[in-house]
Formats: structure tokens, sequence, C-alpha cells
């Protein structure tokens, strides 16, 4: 089947026409759209302030993604708690790690990172073996595979839940237009299916970034024609190129 129209789930990028979006359009004359399937909302000082969580207790703080990392410094700006210098940071992969850079001076800060995978930040920690860990989260009834790996190894660590995950309504697009749907977040699958409880894939094509995106699309009985990072696709483009390659024939 050939391809016409992309939908990403998530919001566009600030540039587009620089972005590798735009080259996807340019080569096989697709449409692409941009809808976020949901919102985090970050909670209240007053919230956190409940928690009693003493900051320097915590050597370590843990970081999943960029946007835990924007809301936990905006919590920490509001609550006007000072980051030591010797607070350590265990970034999930490296991009997430350098997006710190929005935030502290790079060179003066420990900070780690793994792969992507949670077992190999989980091997980064065990290597500096630090004494006890923050992992700022998103509000959720269901415990994060980095939660579950640290149980396990019965590393010490404290939840610190700075914003909550708001699903957004679907009415505004019509899911039965897109060729091919993209996820960046298990939270993106959760809120198709709250949406549309008896959702059917037919000849749509999924494709999924992480192992967290793939294993939320698995459980929610989608099938997965594309994802990344694997070791034939370590980006989720060079991913979707090869199927617009299938599917819609040479590079332009």
């Amino acid at each position: 089947m050939r391809i016409r129209n992309i939908l990403f789930s998530q919001n566009p990028p600030p540039n587009f026409e620089k972005s590798p979006y735009a080259e996807l359009t340019k080569k096989y004359n697709v449409k692409i759209h941009f809808f976020k399937f949901f919102q985090p909302e970050e909670i209240s000082a007053e919230q956190y302030r409940k928690k009693r969580i003493n900051l320097e207790d915590y050597p370590g703080v843990i970081m999943t993604s960029k946007k835990v990392v924007d809301h936990f410094f905006s919590v920490m700006d509001k609550m006007k708690v000072e980051i030591p210098l010797e607070q350590h940071f265990y970034c999930v992969n490296e991009a997430v790690a350098y997006y710190l850079q929005k935030y502290v001076i790079f060179r003066k800060r420990k900070i780690f990172f793994g792969n992507g995978e949670p077992e190999d930040l989980i091997r980064v920690m065990e290597e500096n073996n630090e004494t006890a860990y923050l992992f700022p989260c998103a509000v959720e009834t269901g415990e994060h595979p980095i939660c579950l790996l640290m149980d396990k190894k019965k590393i010490r660590y404290e939840k610190m839940e700075i914003y909550r995950i708001v699903y957004k309504k679907l009415d505004s697009i019509d899911l039965s237009t897109y060729d091919l749907i993209v996820f960046f977040s298990p939270h993106g699958i959760e809120s198709l299916k709250m949406n549309h409880p008896d959702y059917e894939q037919g000849e749509t094509y999924i494709g999924v970034l992480g192992t967290q995106v793939l294993e939320a699309a698995q459980k929610a009985n989608l099938r997965v024609d594309i994802q990344a990072s694997t070791e034939e696709h370590t980006s989720i483009f060079t991913a979707i190129d090869q199927l617009l390659q299938k599917t819609n024939g040479r590079r332009r």
C-alpha cells in the first residue's frame, strides 16, 4: 500500500523546513501532520512540598526524557531550591544528557548516560554506586521499567512526581485518513485506546520509538511495522525512509 499521509503523534518541530520531516516530504511526496495525543501538566509547588523530599538526601537524579528535565528544573525554581554542584545526573540516553545544558553548566557537573535502554542505565548507575537516587516522573498507577529494575537490584530510590499526563480528545483528527502513524511515548498509545477502545488498525502502518512504546503497542494489540532504536535503525527516520522506499518506490 502506497503511503500518502503520515501522522506523527507529537508537536511539530520549531523549524520544519530544516528538519528530517521536510526531507521525507520532498523525497517521497508524502503529507505529514502532527498532533500530540496527550499533554503533560506540571504539579503545583504545594503538592511537591507535601512529599517532603530533601534533594541533598539523593546524590543521583535520574532523567528519563527532556520533558522530565524541564519539569524538574521548573519545580526546583518555583521551590527556590538550589541544585548542589555535587549533584549527579543519570540520563537514559545521550540526547537527554546534552539537553541538561539548558539548565546546568555541563563541564561542572557529573553527568552519566546510558544507550536508551533501562537495563543499560541501571548498569551505569551500578558502576557509580550512589547511596540513593531521586526519580522525577509522572503521576502514574503503573510501575516504570527503571523502577522495577531498581527494585530487583535493591537500589535505594524515591519517586518524585512532578507532572501528570492529561489525555487529549482525538475528535478533531480522522485516524482512518493516515497510512502511517508514529508513536513516541506509551502515553500516545494509551490515549489512542482511551479515545478509540475499538480501534481497528487494518492496513495502517504503525511506527514506534523505544522499547516502552513497543511494549505498549503490543499490549494494545497493535501491529508494529517499524521501530527504532534497533541495530538496523538507530533513528526512527531511517526506519520510515526504508518503509517509504518499499511502499512508494525509489528515492526522488
